[in-house]
């Protein structure tokens, strides 16, 4: 869209709320969930958040994962070094991520034991979205070098905590429809995109110029963007 400028198909605005404001919300929104739970009294209290995509900070997945050292500063320091070039992380991680969470507030008064404690949030899907982004996040200061490992059909059921809303219809599978790929360092670089046609085939889109590429050539890339659609 950024590059195309103009779509001359859309002539008025009513057309315009249809596709691009209507249209969207209709293809990417869902419904999180989030839990809180006191350190003391064990009560939960929820909230519920409307969405249009997931950011990952591959950062924190990252250490999220190596959670086993992530204590000791020192050692935080030697794994960042010892895995700068070879650091990764998969999709399943990144979703395990954001379904604890990791938010733990401290010295929160709970609403209803009125005591100071500690809060722990998790998170769900109430909704699913027919499509599904992922925005892997590399850094806001400077780029974080991670590789992101990603399969071409991902299952959301672990994470779907709408259970009466499951029937045979409701489909929690999605399947890889697309992305974009990053090129270059943080103050500067290049971005193609890939999407699987309608024959099964991949293809990537570098500006005016499009080629077959298969399924092993994308995922050994710099993802920074990621498209489900949801199988049903």
């Amino acid at each position: 869209a950024a590059e195309t400028h103009v779509d001359n198909s859309i002539n008025n605005p009513k057309i315009f709320i249809e596709t691009n404001v209507l249209g969207t919300t209709e293809l990417f929104n869902f419904e999180i969930k989030n839990t809180s739970k006191c350190f003391w009294c064990g009560l939960p209290f929820y909230n519920i958040s409307s969405e249009n995509s997931l950011l990952f900070s591959l950062e924190r997945v990252y250490n999220f994962s190596k959670n086993s050292e992530k204590n000791n500063e020192e050692n935080n320091n030697k794994i960042f070094n010892s895995f700068k070039n070879n650091r990764r992380v998969s999709v399943d991680e990144c979703l395990t991520c954001f379904s604890l969470d990791g938010s733990l507030r401290e010295n929160e008064v709970c609403k209803y034991c009125n005591k100071n404690s500690s809060i722990l949030t998790t998170r769900g899907f109430l909704t699913l979205p027919k499509i599904l982004i992922m925005i892997m996040s590399r850094g806001e200061r400077e780029k974080f070098e991670c590789d992101v490992d990603f399969k071409e059909e991902i299952d959301l059921v672990d994470l779907y905590i709408n259970m009466k809303g499951i029937t045979q219809e409701t489909s929690t599978k999605y399947s890889l429809l697309g992305g974009t790929i990053l090129y270059g360092s943080h103050g500067s670089g290049h971005t193609v995109a890939f999407c699987k046609h309608f024959d099964g085939e991949y293809y990537i889109f570098n500006d005016s110029s499009a080629r077959k590429a298969n399924f092993n050539d994308i995922k050994n890339s710099k993802i920074y963007l990621l498209f489900y659609q949801k199988i049903n």
